[in-house]
């Protein structure tokens, strides 16, 4: 009679020994396995990368069946700012975007938004300048809620219009030389970033450099993510300032997923977001600064300053006369990387 009939010899073995807790056990569930997608990616011995560009639009990483304690190095970099507009005068070098750096991102299973942040524009020619300062500044790169600042964009300078000082951005931008006295840089705003809590994070940008108030001048050069840029009257005068090396992420093992000619910039360093070099005296009078590691080739004369090919770099500033009809470089757009290991 209820449970105290297992005590009776005329109750059934199976009846005693059919409940006892054995048939609760279900069959064996293998585990789910772990994939990770989103990027380009590659796989280097027990390493693997995943290489975020700009697309323009929003990307996706993606991981199901990770490890508890599973954590990646990320490098988050913003997008670099131009130089800047100069009709009759000389423009500031581009900053560099911030970098955002972690050592110790805790990588779960689900979907992480990345935006991967656009270069600053060239904002124009003597003809057909655009009004809006900001076209020149570098857009923002986010990972989830990590985040990386876009590059001020170089000081504009044209009379009775704008004669304004270097860009605030994840690098400062640098200040013009002309019209009398020289601009100051912006203020560099990556070092105010919010970290990711817990996951290593460490922010990188510097400070752009003033232009030289004199003539022939030196625009001052942007600031680069581990050096600031120089002043248009320092020494280098107008130089770039030099981008960060990360050596988790080499230029070799990641030349699967970039163009060929960033490969070399980067290096086996692994050296992003440089400053762009302030704008030169005049063709033939005072060279501009050279571009930062990483960063835009130097603006030796009026017209010959090349775009940014490193991640995040800052473009070149330009000297102008007043019937000159060149826009100044471009900056170069982020990039975000994840690298861990199985």
């Amino acid at each position: 009679m209820g449970v105290r009939s297992l005590g009776n010899e005329s109750s059934s073995f199976g009846y005693k020994f059919g409940t006892t807790g054995i048939e609760a056990v279900g069959p064996n569930v293998a585990p789910v396995p772990f994939t990770s997608s989103g990027g380009t990616k590659i796989t280097d011995g027990s390493d693997t990368y995943h290489v975020f560009l700009y697309t323009g639009s929003p990307q996706s990483f993606t991981v199901t069946g990770a490890p508890g304690s599973l954590t990646a190095y990320l490098l988050v970099v913003g997008g670099g700012g131009s130089g800047g507009f100069s009709a009759d005068g000389v423009s500031g070098g581009g900053g560099a975007g911030g970098i955002q750096y972690y050592t110790q991102y805790p990588i779960t299973d689900g979907t992480t938004t990345v935006v991967v942040g656009n270069r600053g524009a060239n904002p124009g020619t003597a003809s057909d300048y655009t009004a809006d300062g900001s076209i020149n500044d570098g857009e923002n790169t986010t990972f989830g809620s990590a985040i990386a600042y876009g590059g001020g964009g170089g000081a504009h300078e044209y009379p009775g219009i704008r004669n304004e000082s270097g860009h605030n951005g994840g690098c400062a931008g640098g200040g013009s030389s002309y019209h009398y006295p020289g601009t100051g840089p912006g203020t560099a705003t990556q070092p105010g970033a919010p970290l990711v809590s817990g996951a290593g994070g460490t922010n990188y940008g510097q400070a752009g450099g003033t232009g030289m108030n004199g003539n022939p001048g030196v625009g001052g050069g942007g600031g680069g993510t581990q050096d600031a840029g120089k002043d248009g009257g320092g020494s280098p005068a107008g130089a770039g300032g030099d981008g960060a090396s990360f050596t988790n992420f080499r230029g070799p093992t990641l030349a699967p997923a970039i163009p060929g000619p960033n490969v070399p910039v980067i290096g086996p360093t692994g050296r992003f977001a440089g400053g762009g070099a302030g704008g030169p005296g005049g063709p033939g009078l005072r060279p501009g600064g050279a571009g930062g590691g990483g960063s835009s080739g130097p603006g030796t004369s009026a017209s010959d300053g090349t775009d940014a090919t490193g991640y995040g770099s800052g473009g070149s500033g330009t000297q102008f006369g007043a019937g000159n009809t060149n826009g100044s470089p471009a900056g170069s757009p982020g990039i975000v990387i994840v690298k861990y290991s199985s």
